[in-house]
């Protein structure tokens, strides 16, 4: 909207908003961290972060605090969910031979039926795909941010990202509370305890897969040159 065109400029805009953004949210997320440590005498017996916010907000401004709590979660939910459902829309629509809005209200519905399961059950549900996915989605962004050092990109990113699948899948099933169909050895890694079991071995086979692309990638430019 702004007709900025330079490639340089659109890259440093996007870091500086980037950077904003991270700075706003970390502000938001460490203001929560600190109301969740210190609500025990406020709501000593909240189970989840939001019945825990809006005891502070009872606490801090009344019911006042509990309308303006409704509105600015309803409003921020909104947003996110209209622009969701209409980047689903339009990539779906385009993908499969389903029209626009018939995606659309598709996924409202779905995510109306999943909205009123309970925020309990979603939490529970959603961890362990979350936690499996982990691993999978943060080895795509260092690969690709690391992609212009590769001779080949495809002889790394098949075996890392395979790994980082295999463990992801691993770490689901542990924080599922299904870790007895995971091997024993997988619960003696480094950060295992923490939902981090993938990092080592995956940022071992990158590297292995790296030095590998590295030694065929001159191979073959020395059997070029021959």
């Amino acid at each position: 909207g702004r007709n900025v065109d330079d490639p340089k400029l659109q890259t440093r805009y996007a870091l500086i908003a980037a950077v904003i953004a991270a700075m706003g949210l970390a502000l938001v997320y460490l203001s929560l961290v600190y109301l969740g440590a210190t609500s025990n005498s406020v709501a000593p017996n909240a189970d989840t972060g939001a019945v825990i916010l809006a005891e502070y907000m009872q606490y801090s401004f009344g019911v006042g605090g509990h309308m303006l709590l409704a509105v600015v979660i309803t409003l921020a939910c909104l947003t996110t969910a209209i622009g969701l459902t209409t980047a689903c829309g339009e990539y779906f629509s385009r993908l499969l031979p389903v029209s626009y809005r018939t995606i659309v209200i598709s996924f409202g519905l779905f995510s109306l039926v999943v909205a009123n399961q309970g925020l309990e059950r979603l939490i529970s549900f959603s961890v362990p795909v979350l936690v499996g996915l982990y691993p999978v989605a943060m080895t795509l962004v260092v690969l690709s941010l690391l992609s212009p050092l590769w001779v080949s990109a495809k002889r790394v990113f098949v075996p890392t990202m395979a790994l980082a699948a295999v463990m992801g899948v691993a770490d689901g099933l542990e924080a599922a509370g299904l870790g007895f169909l995971t091997p024993g050895w997988f619960k003696q890694l480094p950060g295992a305890s923490v939902d981090l079991a993938w990092l080592l071995p995956v940022f071992c086979v990158m590297i292995i897969a790296a030095v590998f692309d590295r030694v065929q990638g001159k191979t073959s430019i020395q059997y070029k040159d021959n």
